[in-house]
């Protein structure tokens, strides 16, 4: 008269929108029930489409949880995850505050327009959430390129998620930004979304351009491969795509300032509130495609 056990083989979570995520493996235990700190231990497993998932990540209570804007009509791929909930059965908490624990993999996960307009591809992650805090982490292709992703959120703090991976003259070619013999060799980059409940204030990019050649890209900006050279920026996507807070620093050239970009990423305009391309200049240029 002290334990309690139920077995679940098998289920199946629905969503609203009819996609579905199955369930086995089910178990609740509970060793002894008579203590007034008595757990119940709950154990499944979760698997299926990530489209289901996504589903799943926008019902109510779970976004209450998790806060990952995903659209599952662009999700495509596999998710299997276990499930963990040690549960005061006399103190049963809010939905928002269960010691909820999730491990597992999502395998070839493709999500469209996922930074920016770039399509994620090919994406194998591992997964870790426990009580609010959120990880993933793994790799896949962005636009086409290799990529290396990391998710981080806290209940509390917000988070991101970072993307690094590179450009080299083939990639920037089928991205509709090849720039001939102006901009040749490999660009690094690393792209970082917020994450939470407020909006985006846009992606933080950073660039790294040591193994680039540059050869007036800018009149006058000559930077061999192997020289240091960094820009930051914000990225904001709306009517018009907006670069803010950008930053380049490469040798003595350093601009700073804001720009304009049209649909097919090129610089419609920019307002260049520093604008360096020797020791000793100190000028501001307005650049409008005309």
């Amino acid at each position: 008269g002290t334990r309690a056990a139920i077995t679940a083989p098998g289920g199946r979570v629905e969503m609203p929108d009819e996609r579905t995520l199955a369930a086995s493996e089910g178990s609740f235990v509970v060793d002894n029930f008579w203590p007034d700190d008595a757990v119940a231990r709950i154990d499944f497993r979760l698997y299926g489409g990530a489209d289901g998932l996504g589903a799943l990540l926008h019902s109510p209570l779970i976004r209450e949880i998790a806060a990952l804007d995903l659209d599952p009509a662009t999700m495509k791929g596999r998710a299997d995850l276990r499930v963990a909930i040690p549960l005061l059965v006399n103190d049963i908490p809010k939905f928002v505050d269960l010691p909820l624990a999730v491990t597992g993999r999502i395998s070839d996960l493709s999500v469209d327009r996922i930074f920016g307009k770039d399509r994620l591809e090919g994406a194998n992650l591992t997964l870790a959430y426990d009580r609010g805090d959120l990880a993933v982490k793994g790799e896949g292709k962005l636009a086409g390129s290799p990529a290396l992703i990391d998710v981080r959120q806290s209940r509390d703090a917000g988070g991101e998620a970072t993307v690094s991976f590179a450009l080299d003259d083939a990639a920037r070619a089928r991205r509709g930004m090849g720039f001939g013999s102006q901009l040749t060799g490999v660009v690094a980059l690393k792209a970082v979304l917020p994450l939470g409940a407020q909006p985006s204030p846009g992606i933080r990019v950073e660039a790294d351009l040591a193994r680039a050649a540059i050869n007036g890209l800018i009149p006058g900006w000559v930077k061999p491969t192997g020289r240091p050279g960094k820009m930051n920026f914000v990225l904001v996507e709306g009517p018009a795509t907006e670069i803010k807070d950008l930053v380049l620093d490469s040798g003595p050239v350093q601009l700073r300032g804001t720009a304009l970009l049209s649909d097919e990423g090129a610089i419609d305009k920019a307002d260049l509130t520093t604008f360096r391309l020797s020791p000793g200049d100190d000028m501001r240029a307005q650049i409008e495609r005309v």
